[in-house]
């Protein structure tokens, strides 16, 4: 049985725009949380807490603990006069699905009442932890980052590799999986939907594409942006020679439309699957066409890489992860679109309907079997830590563990002990950003010149330059 997560009920905590994972939250009163102030450890922030801030901190607290068991349909939630209440087995539960290693349970110190009284903060980093793994446990709306990290847990446990393109024809299975993270790349860099906003600074509504709602379509095969410009200045864009319809090419850049080499890069953005594009066929006459061809040939390539993903988690639960593989062995259809509805097939045949998770406790190997499987922090695929995160972390230790530092506020009498725990340790590197606002530093991450973050081993320079801001977000 499936273990679903809906991730809108923790909507007010992932969404919440707080750039440093140090920062403690609290609710802000209008359905969300907002910044109370950089955690600097808990021998800092332990002798500053006021019985106000501690209220505050248990507030929160039992808003996220609620937010959680909303979005696993968990039982054992009660609110009576204004007072939240969570039974014993609903905190059993929670910390079965989410392992020990991420849920802290001790944090939340619920009493016998069912209250919680800790008092201690809740950090946006706690928050993050708690939400990856639920994400990963459970059973979510399609997300193609999400669903790439289940999918490497695959890879991992069945030892599928890079395979060269002759191993992946044969029928192990295994090869279907490859043909999943295809897909999912192509869902990722190759096809992007587009949907009418209202532009904030015109009012007017605007066509925006995939996720990240960017005004230029970038997919492999989208209509022509410089046709519908001169269209709208009241131009005749065919006089002009811009053609209605562009396919990428291979050096970047577009060229206008042809149906067969349409064809022939789709197939190479997908592996050479047939898809019946037919279904949804592209007209000339018909500007609306480009856009309804990318909706279906979207969804049957979502369909079939959330169907593989899905269904090997839930067979592995039902103990039918072999039967599963069996299946896979002997071929799931000729076209995209077959292979989907065998596979959904084979679920609804083999596998127990979902059913709302209850308040009902897990075996000892269910609960190993979901920490080893969710594992967030596998080294093999977690990302380098930030920068900022390592030096927090060497001198929230020292704080911690040596009475000499608490009272030191320069970098020089940090530097030398931090660099030698963290110099030659590949990191995600930041640059600190001075924010007059919450007068305190913020870490942006350093780009290439592909814009992706650089990860290298720290320098000395590296850790001077964010130990710094560091120490002065730490001591005010």
């Amino acid at each position: 049985m499936a273990i679903q997560f809906d991730i809108s009920k923790v909507a007010m905590f992932r969404n919440a725009t707080i750039a440093n994972e140090n920062t403690k939250v609290n609710l802000d009163g209008n359905g969300g949380i907002m910044s109370a102030g950089l955690y600097e450890g808990r021998f800092t922030d332990w002798r500053h807490r006021t019985d106000r801030q501690r209220t505050s901190n248990n507030e929160v607290r039992t808003a996220f603990l609620k937010a959680l068991g909303q979005a696993f349909n968990l039982q054992g939630i009660t609110e009576e006069n204004g007072a939240v209440r969570f039974s014993e087995q609903f905190m059993d539960r929670l910390q079965q699905i989410l392992g020990n290693d991420v849920f802290k349970r001790g944090d939340f110190d619920v009493g016998n009442d069912g209250i919680v009284k800790s008092g201690r903060p809740l950090t946006k980093r706690r928050i993050e932890a708690i939400i990856n793994k639920a994400v990963m446990v459970g059973k979510t709306d399609f997300n193609v980052d999400i669903y790439m990290k289940k999918l490497q847990v695959i890879k991992k446990e069945q030892g599928i590799g890079d395979m060269p393109l002759d191993e992946l024809k044969t029928k192990t299975g295994k090869n279907l999986f490859l043909l999943a993270e295809k897909c999912l790349n192509f869902l990722k860099n190759d096809i992007f939907l587009g949907k009418t906003v209202l532009d904030k600074e015109t009012g007017k509504a605007v066509m925006v594409y995939g996720p990240k709602e960017e005004k230029k379509d970038k997919s492999f095969m989208r209509l022509n942006p410089d046709y519908m410009d001169l269209l709208d200045s009241g131009s005749d864009p065919e006089k002009h020679g811009y053609s209605k319809f562009q396919l990428r090419a291979k050096g970047g850049g577009y060229v206008p439309f042809d149906a067969n080499a349409k064809d022939k890069l789709q197939k190479e953005l997908t592996f050479n699957e047939l898809i019946h594009t037919e279904k949804a066929k592209i007209d000339e006459e018909d500007l609306g066409s480009v856009e309804r061809q990318k909706r279906y040939i979207a969804s049957i390539v979502q369909q079939f890489a959330q169907e593989m993903i899905d269904i090997y988690f839930e067979a592995k639960e039902s103990g039918k992860l072999d039967n599963f593989m069996g299946f896979l062995s002997g071929g799931v259809g000729a076209c995209l679109e077959d292979k989907g509805m065998h596979l959904e097939n084979w679920r609804k045949k083999n596998l127990k309907a979902n059913e709302p998770i209850q308040g009902e406790q897990m075996t000892k190997e269910e609960i190993a079997e979901l920490e080893r499987v969710a594992d967030l922090r596998d080294e093999a695929f977690a990302p380098p830590p930030k920068t900022s995160d390592l030096v927090y972390g060497v001198i929230n230790s020292l704080y911690k563990t040596d009475e000499t530092f608490r009272d030191k506020e320069d970098w020089k009498d940090f530097a030398d002990i931090v660099k030698e725990k963290l110099r030659g340790k590949t990191a995600q590197i930041e640059t600190p950003v001075w924010n007059d606002e919450r007068d305190q530093y913020d870490f942006a991450p350093l780009l290439d010149i592909k814009d992706n973050p650089v990860e290298r081993p720290l320098t000395d320079e590296d850790i001077d330059e964010i130990g710094r801001a560091c120490l002065k977000n730490a001591i005010g």
